[in-house]
């Protein structure tokens, strides 16, 4: 079920992957200061949004590693509570 939908998200995907690379495949002249290169408009786009999404993703990181370390903190005291709880009902 979950590869179906999978499937379902990634096939859309690639076909306007397709289509826009289509649609903007020009020759961009790209100067690097030591030399100059030819490169197809879609691949600087695509570049500069992969390079847009890891940069974010890095940007959040921190946030989330200390989500996780919160949730840690208070699933390990959720047990100890638990366990307390327990050996009182048991008295």
């Amino acid at each position: 079920m979950i590869k179906l939908l999978i499937a379902l998200i990634l096939i859309p995907f690639i076909l306007i992957v397709a289509a826009f690379s289509y649609k903007n495949a020009q020759s961009v002249n790209l100067d690097l200061f030591v030399q100059q290169i030819n490169v197809p408009q879609s691949a600087i786009i695509l570049v500069s949004v992969l390079t847009g999404l890891i940069l974010g993703f890095i940007a959040n990181l921190g946030v989330i590693l200390a989500l996780r370390y919160r949730i840690r903190r208070l699933e390990k005291q959720k047990q100890n509570k638990d366990s307390l709880t327990d050996i009182l009902k048991n008295q």
